[in-house]
């Protein structure tokens, strides 16, 4: 499929917004910047503060303010270059990273070929992270669309913008071994600290690998507030997983556990804590020692989860 066919196909998944809310939203932003009552917590801006307390009607309002605080609007309406390319890029990836999400696992996925959901398969053209890359050209064409193209005031060429953000996209799918490498990377750096200018001195010349750690807890961030907004991300994530394995059992296919709906749920979840949740935010507490609160977070929770209450905790 050329690229402009594939450009085009993709429109439908991110419908363009009419221009009249795209000016309300404007204004309801003005409005929110000048008032002395602003619309959103006094914690907002901290790293324990739950995004999912910010109401729907508002989250366009909430990402408007990120951008803003880190002097991005600025830069995109004057077309200045950013001070920071890769925090800009950061904050894009993280805002798109599940853009169109199906609620399905990529293996599930690729079974679809030619089926429910093939289109996303095909024209992915992929073995691997079919997902990540259907946000990345979902994400793609919005930003290549007229009205939206924020990157091309940012320093570096635009193909070297969307590779990052695509390299950004892909890191998050936790099945693939680059994640599982990064966590090695991360656990091995962390269990031989000595002096914090090491730490420096080392994630300054691998700026990449930082942007992987950020964006890999940034995507699991719910684990690491307070206890009931985990419990909730895992309600979530639980119910499309129950869902799945519904319908690979009407399908006649094998089911994993976790996808059971008659699963311990604490096991899995002391599991994902211990093998992925806590040696990420390990590696981002030595790199970033202010957000060692959110690590003790996630330790907390997973103490909540390995008590006696939570060894029948069903999903409701």
């Amino acid at each position: 499929m050329s690229s402009d066919r594939l450009r085009r196909s993709y429109e439908k998944y991110a419908p363009v917004a009419k221009e009249s809310k795209v000016e309300d939203l404007i204004s309801q932003f003005e409005e929110y910047k000048t008032s002395s009552r602003r619309r959103f917590s006094s914690r907002f801006d901290e790293l324990t503060y739950c995004p999912r307390n910010v109401e729907k009607a508002k989250i366009p309002l909430a990402c408007m303010k990120m951008f803003d605080d880190l002097g991005f609007l600025n830069m995109i309406n004057e077309e200045e270059l950013a001070r920071d390319t890769n925090c800009c890029i950061l904050l894009i990836a993280a805002i798109c990273h599940d853009v169109d999400h199906r609620a399905l696992t990529n293996p599930y996925l690729m079974e679809q070929r030619g089926r429910e959901h093939g289109s996303i398969v095909s024209r992915a053209s992929v073995k691997d992270s079919v997902q990540e890359r259907h946000h990345f050209y979902v994400t793609e064409n919005v930003l290549g669309r007229e009205g939206c193209e924020i990157l091309k005031s940012l320093k570096t060429s635009m193909g070297k913008k969307l590779s990052k953000i695509k390299r950004l996209l892909l890191t998050t799918d936790a099945s693939m071994d680059k994640f599982k490498d990064h966590i090695s990377i991360f656990k091995e750096l962390s269990d031989n600290v000595k002096e914090q200018d090491h730490i420096n001195s080392f994630y300054r010349d691998n700026d990449a690998l930082i942007m992987d750690l950020i964006i890999s807890c940034a995507d699991l961030s719910d684990q690491v507030k307070d206890f009931e907004n985990a419990r909730e991300a895992a309600c979530l994530v639980l119910k499309e997983f129950y869902d799945q394995g519904d319908k690979e059992r009407k399908e006649g296919k094998p089911v994993l556990d976790i996808y059971k709906r008659d699963s311990p749920v604490y096991k899995g979840q002391i599991f994902f804590f211990q093998n992925m949740v806590l040696p990420l935010f390990l590696a981002l507490k030595v790199a970033f020692p202010e957000s060692r609160r959110l690590y003790r977070n996630g330790q907390k929770n997973l103490e909540m989860w390995s008590t006696d209450e939570f060894k029948s905790f069903k999903v409701q």
